[in-house]
């Protein structure tokens, strides 16, 4: 004699185990993935922040010192390298930074010093 009633499952089948485990193995990738990348951004962004305060603090000695002793050259940190370009004017100096990351895109701030 057959039930009509349904037969009761327990427990999961083999398939809802694997899927449930790809899943799991995916967003654990993934996590793995952002935290690498945030932490790879976070120590890029801790070298640009220490260059960035080498090269205002340059400019701020170059500010401090006669006109006439202001020369143009290169600063070399263990984050990256300070260049700077000092040009002539009319009772000012122009001075042109460009900061090279050890890693990364260059970049540059320009200012003038009146004389």
């Amino acid at each position: 004699m057959r039930s009509d009633h349904p037969r009761r499952r327990h427990g999961l089948t083999l398939v809802e185990v694997l899927v449930a485990l790809l899943l799991f193995a995916s967003a654990a990738l993934t996590t793995a993935a952002v935290h690498g990348a945030t932490a790879r951004l976070s120590s890029e962004a801790v070298i640009r922040r220490r260059l960035a305060d080498n090269a205002a603090s340059t400019l701020d000695s170059l500010r401090s010192i006669p006109c006439s002793a202001v020369a143009s050259a290169t600063a070399t940190t263990p984050q990256g390298t300070l260049r700077w370009v000092v040009s002539a004017a009319a009772r000012t100096l122009a001075l042109d930074l460009v900061v090279t990351p050890a890693r990364g895109a260059p970049w540059s701030a320009s200012t003038v010093i009146p004389c």
